[in-house]
């Protein structure tokens, strides 16, 4: 079955280079992270139970299902754009420039008033070092010894901040303020231990730049010289930022005295062992998990995940009195214990088998189809839609990522002000030729 979703693998990506005429495009995305998971879990350096039959059938469907929506998502939006797009104009127009900046400026204010306190309550707990102590920050976050909120909040905002950053980031390059909001969002993570938001908030600032055509960028500065500079920064930025994540997952390990099912050969690798199976853990957990899963799986409430954030909110206003953290109460034995179950797990928990088929279809066709829109518009509309799908697309290996508040956070305020800019600078007429 392996060497059928790699043949499946294969023809999608051959596919997805001829449509979009660029190597990472939406079809791309799904299928190199999904195949890199499996890659990883072949190697066995974690001994996982054996891979079911049904499961394999469940993820093949699933990922046929998803390039079928790339593909309609890709045909509805071929040759039908209604505007067209000066890129150097947009790109150096001043007004879209501070408009942007004004943005980004005023969401990384309002998160500010969440993170820092919560910040400084954290370092009065485990002192300044929160980076040797994050492992027992996050052991005490999720068991709500710290204080921690669950629902929408100012924190989160933080998240459409990232987003206008990465938008900024690509056509104007690094400044100080996006340093600013870039270094809000590392106290944020400190003071939860967490990786998951982490990995969200870099999707949310790469996306853009690994999505867009480098020649289409042409010269933002008019000095070439000045360009290269700009890209070796986006390099340096993302470098730096996963480096943070493996000194995360390495403290995180440390108090982890043996490997569970680990592999003999992994022992091999000395004091770096632990690292070594943290970030293999990380990558194929969610397909051990999602293979016992499917053997048995569970139901509470419909939508619990993906609608988790308004769930919550029903039931503070005593609307609602729902369990919507049901799945967390269950552990699947693979035989190493999780629930972390990807995207399809949650999904199937969420609207069952129909369910999952439908929503997969959608996000690839939205993912496509913003894609192709932003490709000739260049619009900030198309541009979030196109990094929202982009992100749930790259972390769907390991979960269903509308289940935290902040990409909804991120949706029902990013989206309405990339509309009215886009109206604002069409009016003006920005974006025609």
């Amino acid at each position: 079955m392996y060497i059928l979703y790699l043949v499946l693998s294969t023809i999608a990506l051959i596919t997805g280079y001829k449509l979009y005429n660029k190597f990472v495009n939406p079809i791309s995305v799904f299928f190199l992270v999904w195949n890199l998971c499996f890659l990883l879990f072949q190697l066995n350096l974690i001994r996982y139970n054996q891979f079911e039959l049904k499961s394999w059938i469940v993820i093949i469907l699933v990922s046929f299902v998803y390039f079928l929506g790339c593909l309609i998502g890709w045909m509805l939006t071929l040759h039908k754009s209604s505007v067209k797009v000066e890129h150097e104009i947009q790109l150096n127009n001043n007004g879209i420039r501070e408009d942007l900046k004004k943005i980004i400026i005023f969401f990384t204010l309002i998160s500010t008033i969440s993170i820092v306190p919560k910040l400084l309550r954290t370092i009065k707990i485990y002192g300044i070092n929160l980076i040797a102590s994050s492992n027992q920050v996050y052991g005490d976050s999720i068991r709500h010894l710290t204080d921690t909120d669950s629902a929408f909040n100012l924190e989160s905002f933080i998240f459409i901040a990232i987003i206008f950053s990465g938008i900024y980031l690509y056509r104007y390059g690094l400044t100080w303020f996006i340093d600013g909001c870039i270094l809000l969002m590392l106290c944020a993570q400190l003071s939860s231990g967490s990786r998951g938001a982490l990995f969200v908030e870099i999707c949310l600032l790469v996306g853009t730049i690994i999505l867009s055509r480098k020649h289409n960028r042409r010269s933002i500065s008019g000095d070439k010289a000045q360009d290269k500079v700009t890209h070796k920064s986006y390099i340096v930025l993302v470098i730096l930022l996963i480096i943070f994540i493996l000194i995360i997952t390495f403290l995180r390990g440390q108090d982890t005295i043996a490997l569970p099912y680990a592999d003999d050969k992994l022992y091999h690798f000395g004091k770096y062992s632990q690292l070594i199976y943290s970030i293999d853990y990380y990558f194929t957990s969610p397909l051990a998990t999602l293979n016992e899963f499917i053997k048995a799986p569970v139901h509470n409430l419909w939508g619990a995940a993906t609608f988790r954030p308004f769930y919550l909110v029903f039931n503070q206003f005593g609307w609602v009195h729902y369990n919507v953290d049901f799945i967390n109460e269950y552990l699947f034995y693979s035989p190493v214990a999780a629930n972390v179950l990807s995207f399809i797990g949650e999904l199937i928990f969420d609207f069952g088998y129909v369910g999952l088929i439908v929503v997969t279809f959608l996000l690839g066709l939205i993912f496509s189809a913003s894609y192709s829109k932003y490709k000739v518009e260049y619009s900030i509309t198309w541009n979030i839609i196109m990094v929202l799908c982009f992100t749930l697309t790259t972390l769907s290996f390991f979960a269903w990522f509308l289940r935290p508040a902040y990409l909804w956070i991120t949706l029902i305020f990013g989206l309405p002000i990339g509309i009215f800019l886009d109206k604002k600078w069409l009016n003006q007429n920005t974006y025609r030729h």
